[in-house]
């Protein structure tokens, strides 16, 4: 309605339609106020009416649909819609029974057609069906529009888009064959207007169905925008708009941001409205060459209105069955562009990407239009080069985007970036898994990316997507040869980086399988690398990092990171990787000493502790490896200087045990076990002797060179050969001489001064001192070294083997001493080695358990094991008893030159005597660990295996044989070997005899129910 002037409400009464008779009886209805009233004439000024009342405004389309349901049998009803919604009805009994022709039938007037009663306004298209419409099929109708005026035939003939249920309500043939008449504003010719059913449907009219138009009704056609912009040249006309954004208006000084979000919500409105548009809009790549002007426009235009207008648009082509193409076009050119984003307000931003990640990715059908590598490939490349932590120009090389403008600060743009990798990862496990294209991606980003917190949110994606989908992901791992990029990452120097890579490798090992296990880390010593790489960057270890390790050795890895230490395991946990225990200790024997790190080194030997006597399958996992004694000398100490060294010493010789004891009772050939320990333990005390006497002999010379300087002799000391002061005699040689049983580490130079000559090896460590007491002291003898000598200069190191003529050494040719002639051997290691195995060998009887035990038959087993406790009665008296003795005691055993030391001799001398010391295997187990139990009713060592220092003292012999030298060797050249040394001395040492000993163990073989005892050549 459009009324000229103001209703009036008494006289106005403007007609929508009526349909009478020449005797006034029939049909009509006509507006009062702002309701419509249906009336049904029965006779002259007698009949029914209907109050519709809906407030139906001026100049505001409105589709009226009225329906008269007639029932024979009970009242007949009568129902009105409006805009395809039910809004009034009731019974009432409408039927008008005559025989008689409608012959004033009106539309938008009554049958006077006075100016009262006539429609003031615009009508469209008007139809009268023969049959009632059920509710489905009027709203259908409404869905076509004001504008629509066909007969219902085509499904395509509109360019509106309807749902294929209203499509299918509407173009089923019902509709089309049940209009009575249809009138509309474009089937006119002058004055006439057709009438338009199809040809088909049977004819109501008498006469001619064609109407007239009465005095100033015209026919007015208006084209839609639709048609209009099709006629310009389509949706691309308005393309050109978004390049002017940037303009000023003509009365404006400032630009105008809202003109972007108008013209966008424009834009959408028509691609709602309009099929034809949409493949327009997909035809000619509308938001390619959008978002193309949106990035060179200033992006004060981009708010959230604009953002707004986008994600609707996005839910409503989710919707559409065809829309498909259109929205992956939005997604690739617009929602997924970086540059259109990077400089709008960060909630903005944020607003798009928690949509992405939730509610976008949510939808199956908007999941099934993108997922494909491309958007991976393109988030990828966001991360990369727009939305970076921290700047990659410097480090990675990368030329990064998004400087010109206002960017988020650190701290919004890693929220960001949050959730952008949730979107991704909802994008990746929602269908079955990683691609390779995929994940190559990913590795691509991790291996060219160098800042640490650029590179850390991607390096948990990773271990998530590890973690919940192992089945795609290490498959494509494995053969996109991700350990690569693993082993990059754990070059890094933060420890978080280096953590999750660790992670990374856990999942990795975990779901491998065991044969591609071994071709990947051990034919390329990875774990050796691991541990090389590890330490690249640090000098400790720290907790989290040997949680880690922890988890990757026993592959029960988790997502979170552990910064305390882990529970401790149970009898159901294995090891799986068992080199990770080798990594682990290089780690520790390679840091710097700290409190973490003894923190560290408990916790790993408590965790072996607990591994081991739980479990007989993780104890013979260590005894497979290869030299595994080597690595576990190296978690304790040879000379423990504190408490806390002791204990960790005291469990390391605890692992031990345990292992000892399997080797010997549970493995076949378990006896080689304890022959390579008792090999590998030498070696670590031999060497450990050696370096401490290296270091106080060169303290020595120090400290003597700074005497000479200081008397104004420098230079005059210039070879080594031992520890001794200088004698007068014999030049540039340096005696070892017996010491005072008394004296002490000079610490001063009085000390050097008044101190006879002395060997470090001689030099007590313990709390008792020597191995004899004063009272105990023989006639040692004093030897001279002329086989080796050393000369130590400020920047070159010179060690010069000399060879003696062949002359009788005497007395009177070497020359007497006030305590003993000297003799000569053959290095001064020799004088260690010599000692120590002769201590060994001595001592070997006294470590044999007492007969009677061995015959006692219902002896309890000396040690139990967790995984025996349901066969094996229980004991609480260990392998090796507790020994008692300070924590100063050293393994190395106490030397001294009291007791004369053995030449060497080049054939194994008998021994027939009783012994008294073990030497250095003896006081090794006197120290650390404790002594072999006797049966039942004996003693046990308690540790004193040093006690008799009196009895059986070391024979000294002196052979001819072994000191003669043949007639034509008296001139035997000197050869000189020159090594460059700068902070430390090094030595070359000669032995030239073999040595053999025979080493006698005692060993408890419960399988057999006897001690045996075995004899090994070593």
């Amino acid at each position: 309605m459009d009324p000229l002037n103001n209703i009036n409400v008494d006289k106005d009464k403007p007609y929508l339609y009526c349909f009478r008779t020449s005797k006034g009886i029939g049909y009509s209805a006509h507006f009062v106020g702002n309701c419509l009233i249906v009336t049904s004439l029965k006779s002259k000024g007698k009949g029914f009416q209907h109050c519709v009342k809906f407030d139906f405004q001026p100049r505001k389309w409105y589709m009226i649909s009225i329906v008269h349901i007639y029932s024979r049998w009970r009242n007949s009803e009568i129902r009105c819609y409006v805009n395809g919604q039910l809004v009034s009805y009731g019974d009432m009994a409408w039927h008008v029974n005559t025989n008689d022709s409608y012959d004033k039938c009106f539309l938008g007037s009554s049958e006077t057609a006075d100016a009262n009663r006539v429609f003031c306004g615009q009508l469209g298209a008007v139809y009268v069906f023969s049959e009632a419409l059920n509710p489905a099929q009027i709203f259908a109708i409404h869905q076509l529009g004001p504008g629509y005026k066909s007969t219902f035939k085509f499904k395509s003939e509109s360019d509106i888009h309807l749902a294929e249920h209203h499509k299918q309500v509407l173009y089923d043939g019902k509709v089309a064959g049940s209009i009575a008449f249809t009138y509309n504003a474009k089937a006119t010719d002058a004055q006439l207007c057709l009438e338009s059913s199809p040809r088909e449907n049977a004819s109501i009219f008498v006469h001619s169905p064609h109407a007239l138009m009465l005095q100033d009704v015209k026919a007015t056609v208006t084209h839609s925008i639709h048609s209009a912009i099709h006629s310009v040249g389509g949706i691309q006309v308005l393309f050109p708009l978004f390049a002017q954004l940037d303009f000023h208006q003509s009365k404006d000084s400032q630009v105008e941001t809202t003109v972007c979000a108008t013209l966008l919500a424009f834009l959408v409105e028509l691609l709602k409205s309009s099929v034809a548009m949409q493949e327009q809009m997909l035809g000619g790549k509308g938001f390619l060459v959008i978002g193309y002007l949106l990035e060179k426009s200033s992006r004060a235009h981009i708010s959230r209105a604009v953002l707004e207008q986008f994600l609707s648009f996005a839910k409503y082509l989710d919707g559409l069955p065809h829309g498909a193409p259109l929205l992956k076009q939005l997604c690739d050119h617009i929602l997924f562009n970086a540059a259109i984003w990077i400089y709008t307000p960060a909630k903005v931003q944020l607003s798009l990407y928690t949509y992405l990640s939730a509610e976008f990715i949510g939808t199956a059908t908007i999941y099934n239009t993108i997922r494909r590598v491309g958007t991976v490939l393109q988030l990828m490349h966001m991360l990369k080069y727009y939305y970076w932590a921290s700047n990659p120009a410097d480090s990675s090389g990368i030329a990064p985007k998004g400087l010109d403008g206002p960017r988020p600060t650190q701290k919004e743009v890693i929220s960001l970036r949050a959730f952008m990798l949730l979107f991704l990862k909802q994008l990746i496990l929602k269908d079955r898994g990683v691609k390779e294209d995929e994940l190559q991606s990913i590795l691509n980003y991790l291996l060219t990316m160098q800042e640490d917190e650029n590179l850390h949110d991607v390096l948990q994606l990773v271990v998530a997507l590890m973690s919940e989908h192992p089945a795609s992901m290490i498959p494509a791992f494995d053969q996109r040869n991700g350990i690569r990029v693993v082993y990059k990452l754990l070059a890094s120097k933060s420890e978080n980086i280096r953590v999750q890579s660790l992670k990374v490798l856990g999942y990795f090992l975990k779901h491998l399988g065991h044969k591609r296990k071994v071709e990947i880390m051990h034919t390329h010593s990875l774990f050796t690398l691991l541990g090389e790489r590890l330490m690249l960057h640090t000098n400790t270890v720290s907790v989290t990092t040997y949680n880690t390790l922890y988890e990757i050795l026993t592959e029960q890895v988790c997502t979170q990171v552990v910064h305390k230490p882990h529970p401790e395991p149970d009898s159901t946990v294995k090891i799986q990787n068992p080199m990770i225990l080798k990594v682990v200790a290089n780690l520790l024997k390679s840091s710097a000493p700290g409190t973490e790190l003894m923190e560290v080194r408990r916790l790993f030997l408590s965790d072996m502790i607990k591994l081991f006597s739980s479990s007989r399958d993780n104890r013979r996992c260590l005894l497979q490896c290869s030299v595994w004694q080597d690595w576990m000398f190296s978690l304790g100490y040879i000379n423990p200087k504190n408490s806390e060294e002791q204990k960790m010493t005291e469990m390391m010789y605890n692992i031990f045990r345990i292992l000892l004891y399997h080797a010997i009772k549970y493995e076949w050939g378990g006896w080689r076990v304890w022959v390579d320990t008792l090999s590998i333990a030498h070696s670590k005390v031999t060497y450990e002797a050696h370096k401490e006497y290296l270091a106080k002999m060169y303290e020595e010379y120090q400290r003597q060179e700074e005497e000479n300087i200081k008397k104004g002799k420098k230079g005059l000391v210039s070879t080594i050969c031992g520890l001794s002061a200088q004698t007068s005699n014999i030049k540039d040689v340096i005696e070892i001489g017996e010491i005072d049983d008394h004296s002490q580490t000079p610490d001063s130079e009085a000390d050097y001064e008044s101190a006879d000559s002395r060997n470090l090896l001689t030099e007590g460590k313990g709390p008792e001192g020597d191995f004899g007491g004063s009272e105990n002291t023989i006639d040692g003898v004093r030897v001279a070294v002329h086989d080796l000598l050393v000369d130590i200069k400020a920047e070159k190191v010179e060690a010069t083997e000399v060879k003696m003529d062949d002359t009788e050494l005497s007395s009177e040719t070497v020359g007497v001493s006030e305590n003993g002639p000297l003799v000569e051997v053959e290095s001064l290691l020799d004088n260690v080695y010599c000692a120590a195995v002769r201590k060994l060998d001595n001592n070997v009887s006294s470590m044999l358990m007492p007969k009677g035990s061995m015959n006692d038959q219902n002896a309890a087993p000396l040690i139990t094991l967790d995984d025996e406790k349901d066969d094996i009665p229980q004991n609480n008296n260990f392998l090796f008893g507790k020994v008692t003795g300070s924590i100063e005691d050293n393994l190395l055993p106490d030397l001294s030159l009291a007791e004369p030391l053995v030449l060497p001799n080049s054939e194994l001398p008998d021994h027939t005597g009783s012994r008294d010391e073990i030497g250095l295997l003896a006081h090794m187990t006197g120290s650390s660990l404790p002594s072999i139990l006797t049966s039942d009713g004996a003693t046990e060592f308690e540790g004193e295996l040093l006690a008799d220092k009196t009895n059986g003292g070391v024979e000294t012999r002196s052979n001819a044989s072994e000191t003669a030298r043949s007639d034509d060797g008296k001139d035997k050249e000197m050869k000189k070997i020159q090594t460059t040394a700068t902070t430390q001395v090094s030595l070359v040492l000669y032995l030239s005899h073999t040595k053999t000993f025979n080493i006698q163990i005692c060993s408890k073989m419960i399988e057999a129910e006897h001690y045996q005892p075995l004899q090994i050549m070593y």
